[in-house]
């Protein structure tokens, strides 16, 4: 995967947080794990 494409992973993965942020539940999060990939995990309340 050449630079330009990892930026626009990275920008896509920027604007999705900032949507589950500003959820009323905000009880999500995107957690980048290295050199792997990204978990889609629930919060503890």
């Amino acid at each position: 995967m050449d630079d330009a494409n990892l930026d626009a992973i990275e920008l896509y993965i920027h604007r999705i947080r900032k949507k589950l942020e500003r959820r009323p539940e905000g009880n999500t999060a995107i957690v980048t794990l290295r050199g792997i990939g990204y978990l889609l995990q629930e919060r503890p309340s």
